[in-house]
């Protein structure tokens, strides 16, 4: 696994380079494999992208036919809630593109309780890479976008949570977020998945403290934003303002 570390100047200039990314490896996966793969994730870091990859400039260079849109976690509310990964993702980014409403493969809620969600959205992602030809182990998605958040965790993989940490055998499962959370119930990749991608792309700004990336950075598995790998490459991407 290759590791590259990029400080910007702020998140905008990050988004340019992030944008160049997926245009690019949306190009070379859909001529290899005849589709591309996108993880979106929640946080702030993010948004910047999703904006300027709707913009004619990227947009109109972006196989969209042939782009499928996953998500990485999400809190349990409705896709009109503020608080919905989805909802930002749609508001921002995919309601501006010509990519077909099928392509969009979203978490669906409206299933209950939050536990058998999260069991459907598995199913749907083995469904979708078995019939791209994956036999056993996980899928591999072309692109995760993630991050890191305050207290180290990735995803809605938070520390002390050592179930959701640990998994081994399950690609989604719903959790329960730490106190300080307002939206308690959430379905999250796990590890074996999101480590399974072909390239992670870790967008990390405010507010971030500077030593918590570092103590990442170096391996420190009480942060669990520590344990995330991939299977060609993990990019850091980090506004330089939180890490010098």
């Amino acid at each position: 696994m290759k590791t590259t570390l990029k400080k910007f100047k702020d998140l905008n200039e990050m988004a340019i380079e992030t944008c160049e990314f997926i245009v690019k490896t949306a190009k070379a996966a859909v001529k290899k494999r005849g589709y591309f793969s996108l993880v979106l994730s929640g946080g702030g870091a993010p948004k910047p992208a999703y904006e300027l990859l709707a913009t004619p400039k990227y947009s109109k260079r972006m196989p969209w036919h042939a782009t499928y849109i996953f998500y990485q976690d999400d809190r349990y509310v409705s896709i009109h809630d503020m608080a919905s990964n989805f909802k930002t993702s749609w508001t921002l980014l995919l309601k501006k593109t010509p990519i077909p409403k099928e392509n969009i493969c979203r978490m669906r809620f409206e299933i209950k309780p939050v536990a058998k969600a999260a069991a459907a959205y598995e199913m749907f992602l083995k469904k979708f890479f078995r019939e791209r030809g994956l036999k056993k182990g996980f899928g591999s998605f072309d692109i995760v976008i993630a991050g890191v958040g305050p207290d180290g965790h990735t995803s809605s993989l938070f520390p002390g949570d050592a179930k959701a940490l640990n998994e081994k055998t399950h690609w989604i499962i719903s959790i329960k977020a730490p106190d300080w959370a307002l939206t308690k119930d959430r379905i999250t990749m796990t590890f074996p998945l999101i480590n399974s991608a072909r390239t992670v792309l870790m967008l990390i700004g405010a507010p971030v403290k500077g030593e918590v990336i570092d103590r990442v950075l170096k391996g420190d598995k009480a942060y669990p934003a520590s344990r995330t790998k991939a299977k060609e490459e993990i990019k850091w991407f980090i506004d330089r303002h939180i890490y010098m």
